[in-house]
């Protein structure tokens, strides 16, 4: 039930944006890029927040008070399948960010380090495990992807990062760590429906309800987040080839988030490592110069694929186009 879907107004997304802007006296940063859920027990409510808390009833040494951060910021990147976040994941390593790709798993997903059925102890100790050795010289942690919709949004009390998000205080294993607390923030990334098949070496062809579909779930995430207070940036991946400039201005909004760099290149065993199987070849911006030639379709200037000849639907990406313009 997409109640903006309802309002059908450029309005509808403009309401629902909030600043960003905040001040950390100490901050690092780790990203989420995630879609996994699993069982949480229910115990308590904790610091203001209603929600689960597991008891992981592990036997853990006193967490190292010289790696503990007052706040960190945790970054979540929502997109749907094969619209561009692999682009935005090296864009993100150029900032700093400590991945997940130590785990040699293809495309850095860390739902490939631990065997199916892995309950959620062992989940959080896969993930730990990747932060341990970057934590001190990184600002920010990448995991996966959250597709649109995920466990989390559809408010699935199995989701893992409901309960990471929204239970304090934090599971052991993260503070082990130094991860005592952090802030979310979630970069949603859209695609204009022209862009698809032209970006995507792993894409598939989609017809325009099929990304009808897909917009409504992003504007459902929207009142979703703001419902929960929790900050939001939306990134068209039309800027991200286009208009480098606004979405970096957009991303330095993160707090604690160092400069992207779109001419940034990972670097095999140190970034990433040939087990990952990264997509990406060259620059972000090498490979915006290769595709702009063949985006026939899309209007650069307006952020905007031409008419479709569907008014809702180019209605619904205008809102889209317009969140992303905050």
């Amino acid at each position: 039930d997409y109640s903006c879907h309802a309002q059908s107004s450029p309005g509808c997304i403009l309401r629902w944006h909030r600043s960003i802007m905040h001040s950390l006296m100490t901050t690092h940063l780790f990203l989420f890029i995630y879609g996994a859920s699993a069982s949480w027990n229910v115990d308590t409510k904790q610091h203001g927040r209603q929600g689960r808390h597991l008891d992981l009833d592990i036997d853990l040494p006193s967490p190292d008070s010289t790696k503990m951060r007052n706040e960190s910021t945790g970054v979540f990147v929502f997109a749907a399948q094969f619209t561009g976040s692999t682009s935005m994941t090296q864009l993100l390593m150029s900032a700093n960010i400590a991945t997940q790709c130590r785990n040699k798993k293809w495309a850095c997903e860390e739902f490939r380090a631990w065997t199916p059925g892995t309950d959620v102890k062992g989940r959080l100790f896969t993930l730990a495990k990747y932060w341990e050795n970057d934590f001190e010289n990184h600002q920010a942690f990448l995991i996966r992807k959250l597709g649109v919709p995920n466990e989390w949004v559809r408010e699935d009390d199995n989701s893992v990062f409901k309960h990471i998000i929204e239970n304090r205080p934090l599971p052991l294993v993260f503070a082990k760590h130094g991860i005592r607390e952090f802030k979310p923030h979630v970069i949603l990334l859209w695609q204009p429906h022209c862009l698809h098949e032209r970006l995507s070496t792993h894409a598939t062809s989609l017809s325009v309800e099929d990304h009808k579909r897909i917009h409504l779930m992003f504007l459902d995430t929207m009142m979703f987040l703001k419902r929960r207070d929790i900050d939001f940036t939306v990134v068209n991946y039309g800027d991200l080839l286009y208009k480098p400039d606004k979405v970096a201005t957009q991303l330095s909004k993160i707090p604690g988030l160092g400069k992207v760099d779109f001419d940034f290149v990972p670097t095999i065993g140190k970034d990433i490592y040939p087990e990952n199987e990264f997509k990406t070849q060259g620059s972000v911006a090498e490979f915006a110069a290769r595709v702009k030639p063949m985006m026939k379709n899309y209007n650069a200037e307006l952020g905007a694929c031409n008419p479709s000849g569907d008014v809702h639907f180019d209605k619904l990406e205008r809102n889209l186009g317009d969140a992303s313009n905050m």
